[in-house]
């Protein structure tokens, strides 16, 4: 009889390879499609034309060098904003929204005061993320925060090259 040991290793082999080859594909076509998504239709998409407080304060924190930006991180994760951020408090408030949209009548003021919490939360996390930050800022040399005023300009500079070329309205 013939062995067949090496020819069954290598059709295995085959497979795993052909198998990572479509998984690659599967992978290239979702970001395609999803880029294509992202940027059908007639109005611009984009989230940088929108006012948020994550798109206000990225700059700062992406011209921050890597370990400040880790210990801003972690000053905050552990810092006392209490139950503002917790991911339970935040599902909560959600769940809360969700009950208070089916409900009927529909009540309004209910709405508000679970839109007024989280807009609470939301300004106190920036509010002690702002301390932060600046304390780090003051804590810097003349000569450090000269270079870190150069980095926040590049980082910016950057945003703005990223910019959809479509005209605005």
């Amino acid at each position: 009889m013939v062995d067949q040991g090496p020819a069954i290793k290598k059709g295995r082999r085959w497979r795993w390879i052909l198998g990572v080859s479509l998984a690659l594909n599967f992978v290239f076509i979702g970001l395609f499609a999803g880029a294509a998504l992202r940027h059908a239709g007639d109005e611009p998409r984009s989230d940088r034309s929108r006012v948020s407080v994550q798109g206000y304060a990225a700059p700062y924190v992406r011209a921050l060098p890597p370990e400040a930006r880790r210990a801003l991180g972690q000053q905050l994760r552990r810092g006392d904003i209490g139950e503002r951020s917790s991911r339970t408090a935040r599902r909560m408030a959600y769940e809360q929204m969700t009950e208070a949209m089916r409900a009927a009548p529909f009540d309004i003021a209910r709405v508000k005061t679970i839109l007024e919490r989280q807009s609470q939360s939301a300004a106190g996390i920036m509010l002690s993320a702002q301390a932060l930050w600046l304390e780090q800022i003051a804590g810097m040399s003349d000569v450090e925060r000269a270079a870190y005023a150069d980095r926040l300009e590049e980082v910016l500079a950057k945003r703005g090259s990223h910019k959809s070329k479509r005209p605005r309205d």
